[in-house]
């Protein structure tokens, strides 16, 4: 049955997953109707976003360039759900607020850091100003927003959000989301064999706590 093909699948990496779909025609049916569930981006997003909010979130996305990185990602790629994640959206500061006022739009309310303003279009102008994350990870700032307890994080970047992307402190949080694809910087590191590179050495402790993050989760680092 669908439902035993899908427990097994569950089990596999990605790699496995393709020998399995070219066992037979049935078997590779039975394969991608089970890719359309684990990968369905609508079901990853649902404890953000409703169904229509969904489908908004990704035309904003389209407009601004935006893309969905860190653990969502991660997440989508894995087939798993960590509860405690937030929603991380990184988009080019030029169009970032874009995304903000949509987000405002169903409901989500800013929460400003003290170094921002309580206004949200006056906090987006002090960016230039305050230029708070300027030390080469390619950030302008983090806007923090929240409704209930679903917490998005909108993060600007000074040029592309891929630059910040290939910042990050490891391989395991390189894969992105756009608005009509997904793609793992690291696929075969990643998803085969579960290591992760890292690739900023600063010795700060909140990098340290989002490696040693994703030990907990079954990633071994290398360095």
């Amino acid at each position: 049955p669908a439902t035993t093909t899908n427990s097994i699948l569950s089990c596999l990496s990605p790699r496995d997953i393709v020998s399995f779909s070219l066992v037979s025609r049935h078997y590779y049916e039975e394969t991608m109707s089970y890719n359309r569930s684990a990968y369905d981006i609508s079901n990853l997003l649902s404890r953000y976003f409703t169904l229509e909010e969904t489908h908004l979130f990704r035309c904003v996305q389209a407009l601004t360039g935006a893309v969905i990185s860190g653990s969502t990602a991660l997440q989508l790629f894995s087939r798993v759900r960590w509860n405690e994640s937030d929603l991380d959206v990184y988009v080019e500061y030029s169009t970032g607020y874009l995304m903000a006022v949509f987000l405002m739009s169903i409901g989500y309310s800013f929460i400003p850091t003290a170094r921002q303003s309580s206004n949200m279009s006056e906090a987006y102008r002090q960016v230039k100003l305050d230029d708070i994350y300027d030390d080469g990870r390619g950030f302008a700032s983090v806007f923090n927003f929240l409704r209930a307890s679903s917490k998005i994080q909108i993060v600007t970047a000074k040029y592309s959000p891929v630059d910040v992307v290939l910042n990050f402190h490891s391989t395991v949080v390189m894969n992105i989301i756009t608005a009509h694809e997904a793609f793992s910087l690291y696929p075969w590191a990643t998803f085969e064999e579960r290591i992760s590179l890292i690739t900023f050495t600063d010795g700060g402790l909140n990098r340290k706590f989002a490696r040693d993050k994703y030990v907990d989760r079954g990633w071994t680092l290398v360095n």
